[in-house]
């Protein structure tokens, strides 16, 4: 039998989980014109922006303030959409006003459980990572850190960013979403699609 606090235990998963992954459906009929909540068009500056991540498996380490994700891992957020074998979603401490739609205050849900629990920090995506960009851009790795605070994106483990035909590799590649501009650092290379001669 499961003790009353594995039964809270998997409780507080469970409604972390919805947190994490409960997106309403947009109306058809309005679908171009859904923008998250706190952004306005053409803007990615927001605290309140929905998340979903979707996997095979999920484990939550309340003392580490961290979900670990694993097999077939999808994260769409509003400026992006990743994919890889395993991730690892940091929760920022109740009151933390750092992290994505983060609240001070401690007022719990009717389960006890703190209404905070589910407010991004970070986000580090392992193995066979892709990650589809703003303005028809894909980027691989092999991690790829994600900071809310800061928006910004950063890719180790042979990275690479592809735009249209052009392709930029380095040892490390950032990816300012507020910007939505790159920068890459150490082993630059760079292909650019030529036009052909007549």
């Amino acid at each position: 039998m499961y003790s009353s606090f594995s039964c809270l235990r998997v409780a507080f998963c469970l409604c972390l989980l919805a947190l994490l992954c409960a997106q309403p459906e947009p109306n058809p009929a309005q679908a171009a014109q859904t923008v998250p909540a706190g952004r306005t068009n053409g803007s990615s500056a927001s605290k309140a922006a929905i998340t979903k991540v979707t996997s095979e498996s999920m484990v939550y380490n309340s003392e580490a303030r961290k979900v670990t994700f694993s097999g077939k891992v999808k994260v769409v957020h509003p400026d992006f959409t990743l994919t890889s074998a395993r991730l690892e979603l940091y929760l920022a401490a109740p009151g933390d006003s750092s992290a994505a739609g983060a609240s001070g205050g401690g007022k719990a849900d009717n389960n006890g459980l703190p209404m905070n629990a589910g407010k991004v920090e970070k986000i580090i995506a392992h193995t066979g990572v892709r990650i589809a960009l703003p303005q028809n851009r894909l980027a691989t790795c092999e991690k790829a850190t994600y900071t809310v605070r800061d928006e910004v994106l950063r890719m180790d483990g042979n990275p690479v960013l592809f735009e249209d035909s052009n392709k930029l590799s380095a040892d490390v590649i950032f990816f300012y979403l507020t910007d939505n501009r790159s920068e890459a650092q150490g082993n630059v290379k760079v292909d650019f699609e030529s036009k052909e001669r007549k």
